[in-house]
């Protein structure tokens, strides 16, 4: 199963309410609950949410209910998935860096660079099935990589090149403004088009957002687990494994603590930092395992192993088998 973060749409329900529909009944309807929504960082089925925005469109009378959802938004869907990517040297570095990391955000998608001439496709493409059709997933998803872009590089989101390959919903000709006004439909590709330069440009560090950002996962991690330090500890250790930066100094900054005395405090809990680091390597291994969307290689790299031979001994030393046997038993 393809899965996304809530965080995808968020504004969904307020922006239905004001177009005149029914969100909770909306969500009810494709099987969800209004309470997967509270949390951004909460998994939905990719499938689910393509059916509501669908459903949403429909309900609403809105054929780009997907392109006004995205004008709604900016890049904070992506939660601090955008702000980790400001630090490489180039656009293109912080693209490649984007997609690798993308399927925190989701899975079942992903973003490729085409040549076109003296221009580079910046494309879009869904690996899930849907029978509903993907016309307002692609506008919102285009929509949102529109605001990514503007946020990495200072430009006006609507002054990109936009594609769509699905016909124009409003061929009348009605006045069009934000997104609508910047679109090439019945297009061969879903993405933005961009001169081959763009990518050479640097990306804009915004320290102060980063800084928000920590102080804001602190705040979640103080909520949902107040008082559980080991918690805390593993709910980050799982946020850094796939960047290969999850050392005991990056976890204690994060608490806004330093890294001897994050040591001291666990120390009296009776665990390591070592323990906890093994225990959500493997707990986040086995899911991977179990769901089978990625191979034992890049399974062991998104644990922070450079080698999945390495992985592979350390797995068989936790279960007894290997990766491939134990993902055997569990089908």
């Amino acid at each position: 199963m393809y899965l996304v973060r809530t965080g995808a749409i968020t504004g969904f329900e307020t922006f239905v309410y004001e177009l005149g529909g029914n969100p909770v009944e909306l969500i009810h309807q494709v099987g969800l609950k209004p309470a997967q929504f509270r949390d951004p960082n909460t998994y939905i089925s990719y499938g689910k949410m393509i059916q509501l925005l669908e459903s949403a469109s429909e309900g609403c009378g809105h054929k780009q209910f997907g392109l006004l959802l995205a004008q709604r938004q900016d890049a904070n869907v992506f939660g601090g998935l955008a702000l980790s990517i400001s630090q490489e040297p180039t656009v293109a570095a912080a693209i490649s860096k984007f997609n690798r990391y993308l399927y925190l955000h989701a899975t079942g998608v992903s973003l490729n660079l085409n040549p076109a001439g003296k221009d580079i496709q910046f494309g879009i493409e869904f690996l899930v099935s849907s029978a509903y059709g993907f016309n307002q997933l692609s506008q919102l998803s285009v929509g949102q990589m529109a605001n990514f872009l503007s946020k990495m590089v200072g430009f006006d989101r609507y002054d990109f090149d936009i594609h769509l390959r699905q016909r124009d919903p409003d061929p009348t000709g009605s006045p069009k403004s934000g997104f609508r006004s910047c679109i090439t439909y019945s297009s061969g590709f879903n993405g933005i088009l961009l001169k081959k330069s763009f990518f050479e440009q640097k990306p804009r560090f915004d320290e102060v957002a980063l800084q928000s950002h920590f102080s804001g996962y602190l705040q979640y991690l103080q909520k949902h687990y107040a008082g559980d330090l080991q918690n805390q500890v593993k709910d980050i250790i799982g946020q850094l494994l796939p960047s290969g930066e999850c050392s005991i100094e990056t976890v204690a900054e994060t608490l806004s603590l330093s890294a001897r005395v994050l040591q001291k405090k666990l120390k009296r809990e009776g665990v390591s930092y070592r323990e906890l680091l093994k225990e959500t390597r493997l707990t986040v291994a086995e899911q991977y395992l179990k769901n089978g969307s990625l191979s034992i290689t890049e399974l062991a790299l998104n644990l922070g192993y450079a080698d999945v031979s390495i992985f592979c001994r350390y797995f068989k030393a936790w279960t007894g088998c290997s990766p491939r046997a134990w993902r055997q038993k569990q089908c």
